[in-house]
């Protein structure tokens, strides 16, 4: 899962940062070609009965706390220090600031791009184990579609500018924290999936025009 996921990060970042073609045509056709690729190679077989020493330690708590949660939490410390304390991270939000600046302020832009998505993909591999350890199974429809929407939100509503150049760590955090309270709540309220959709795509939309009005004082 890791190498997968992290080859694919570097596929997407080459395309985007070496290439110059557009990032969300870029992962939104690379995510088609694995959704395919991973109904093909399974022939839409669930894979269960997996090794009990994997299951079993997902599922394990430590202070009460399951291992996922204190996983999530110190890969988000982790990345939080980076993000505030090294030179990428300042060359980072220049680049997703304005690209052509920092192309002629003569950064690494390129290279910083495929970085970023090979961060990023390997942070999906992290994700994707962690899921497959609690529920103790894994399929080519593990990460249904919603979840991509539910990963836009909790970073728009964390804070991170979909233009490009701000946002934290802990606000995408507790952003995905928001999103999972609710549909938590619109789930025990017995709201249902399409109605919930539109909530959260309601939600995402606002949030992005707060962004935009800031951006321009407006």
């Amino acid at each position: 899962m890791l190498a997968s996921a992290t080859a694919i990060g570097f596929l997407n970042g080459v395309a985007v940062g070496y290439l110059g073609m557009i990032p969300f045509v870029v992962t939104l056709a690379m995510m088609s070609i694995t959704a395919g690729s991973t109904v093909w190679l399974t022939n839409s077989i669930s894979i269960s009965h997996l090794p009990l020493q994997f299951v079993s330690f997902f599922r394990m708590r430590i202070l009460g706390l399951p291992v996922a949660v204190i996983a999530s939490v110190t890969i988000c410390a982790i990345a939080a220090f980076l993000m505030s304390r090294s030179v990428f991270a300042r060359q980072l939000y220049a680049v997703g600031s304005n690209t052509r600046a920092a192309t002629i302020a003569r950064l690494p832009t390129s290279r910083v791009i495929v970085v970023s998505y090979v961060a990023a993909g390997l942070a999906s591999g992290l994700a994707a184990i962690m899921l497959t350890g609690r529920l103790a199974s894994a399929s080519a429809n593990l990460a249904s579609p919603s979840m991509v929407l539910d990963v836009v939100s909790a970073c728009v509503i964390g804070g991170i500018s979909i233009y490009g150049g701000a946002g934290k760590i802990w606000g995408a955090a507790l952003g995905a924290l928001f999103i999972t309270l609710l549909s938590n709540a619109l789930n025990a309220a017995e709201v249902s999936l399409y109605v919930s959709q539109m909530v959260r795509g309601a939600i995402i939309i606002a949030f992005i025009a707060f962004d935009r009005f800031s951006l321009t004082g407006g």
